[in-house]
């Protein structure tokens, strides 16, 4: 008696033999539908803005310290430099107060003196940084009747006093140089 491959008794027969399928649909369970997708988009987008406003914040602040810092070195330089070479040195900052230039004095006196390094260049503050105030040797200069500037001289005589930055959050940050030691500190 032989067995037709439908009648296997082990079920086994449909390992060894084709049979026809019908075309069957089957839906997979892997794949995410629309709503899922829109869903992990909508949180990506939220955590994304997130990070994006506090890393903002971040950066003005960073501006200042960074402004802050180069100013310092300008003041240092300038200072070493006129002691260094015998010939007063001074920083203007502009009537826009975004930008200063470090200078040396000629022989005839005059201040456009090209010198190596940071000076004759013009350096603009970084990221909307602005000089507020300046108090020179106890006194207020309105920055914004004439431009600021700052001198040093070879004695080691000059500047001393406050400079303040500002960002466009009102952070600020107050540079102060000591009289006689030219030493430059930062108040917060």
């Amino acid at each position: 008696m032989s067995q037709s491959p439908s009648n296997n008794a082990f079920g086994l027969t449909s390992l060894f033999f084709k049979t026809p399928h019908r075309a069957q649909t089957v839906r997979s369970s892997v794949a995410f539908t629309l709503v899922e997708i829109l869903i992990v988009v909508t949180i990506f987008a939220i955590f994304t803005g997130g990070v994006t406003v506090s890393l903002l914040g971040r950066q003005d602040s960073c501006a200042l310290e960074l402004a802050a810092k180069d100013i310092i070195a300008a003041i240092r330089f300038s200072c070493k430099q006129s002691k260094l070479h015998g010939a007063a040195h001074r920083i203007m900052f502009d009537a826009g107060l975004e930008s200063y230039r470090i200078e040396a004095a000629g022989i005839s006196g005059d201040w456009d003196r090209q010198i190596k390094g940071q000076g004759g260049r013009t350096k603009h503050l970084t990221h909307r940084i602005r000089i507020v105030s300046v108090s020179m040797n106890g006194r207020n200069i309105e920055l914004a009747k004439s431009p600021g500037i700052i001198e040093f001289y070879p004695d080691g005589s000059g500047f001393h006093g406050r400079i303040r930055l500002e960002n466009r959050k009102a952070q600020s940050v107050s540079i102060r140089v000591m009289p006689g030691t030219g030493d430059v500190y930062v108040l917060e």
